[in-house]
């Protein structure tokens, strides 16, 4: 009984690895929309060369999480405030195969990202053990702006009718320092901002430039 429920879930994820991506210089020019937010556009050169440009549009969003949510150690957070300036690419992609697999390096340009966490106004206890009565928290992390040299990996579809729709993310090896600010309301001690501050800093991390995406689209 497992093996016949196992079959058909290998089956359907092997399935998109056999597709013969033969639309690739009969149907040369590719544009899809990417991540519901952006566009690509390429050219394919040969049956396994293809340069293309990705943008995905900016971001701002505000999320009411549903209580009680934790971050960063505190619970209760009331509020997320989301911004993502836009992320551009421009990839040479190599397909060293009939199917739709490749491998690309291009330059990567991701944009501001910033997030403000809104803590509701409780009893609370920061990561060095301090009390605090009835404090509201505010926590703010940004990172800069980012561009450099990005490699990548994807799968990209096309079929006869022209119909193409692709997987895939560049991305950079550097890591990137957020920058963390912490207010309260009644205000805190630079001690207790600072052990909140690395906790943040530390649940956070350091994360990679990159530019994921989900297309879909036409090939002309």
């Amino acid at each position: 009984m497992v093996r016949k429920k196992l079959f058909p879930l290998i089956y359907f994820i092997l399935v998109p690895f056999t597709i013969w991506s033969s639309e690739r210089t009969s149907r040369p020019v590719q544009l899809q929309l990417v991540n519901f937010s952006g566009v690509a556009l390429g050219y394919h050169i040969s049956d396994s060369i293809f340069l293309g440009y990705t943008y995905v549009s900016s971001m701002d969003l505000s999320l009411e999480p549903q209580n009680p949510t934790t971050l960063y150690g505190q619970d209760y957070v009331e509020k997320m405030d989301v911004e993502e300036n836009q992320d551009q690419s421009i990839e040479l992609r190599i397909s060293p195969f009939d199917s739709g697999l490749y491998f690309s390096i291009g330059g990567l340009s991701t944009g501001r990202k910033y997030q403000k966490v809104t803590f509701e106004k409780r009893n609370r206890v920061l990561p060095n053990d301090e009390q605090l009565n009835a404090t509201a928290i505010f926590i703010e992390t940004e990172i800069k702006p980012w561009s450099g040299v990005g490699l990548g990996l994807g799968y990209m579809a096309i079929w006869d009718f022209g119909l193409s729709i692709g997987l895939g993310m560049i991305f950079s090896p550097a890591q990137l320092e957020p920058d963390v600010n912490v207010t309260a309301d009644p205000e805190m001690t630079d001690a207790d901002k600072q052990s909140l501050i690395e906790r943040v800093e530390k649940d956070f991390g350091k994360p990679n430039p990159s530019l994921g995406y989900l297309a879909i689209g036409y090939n002309f």
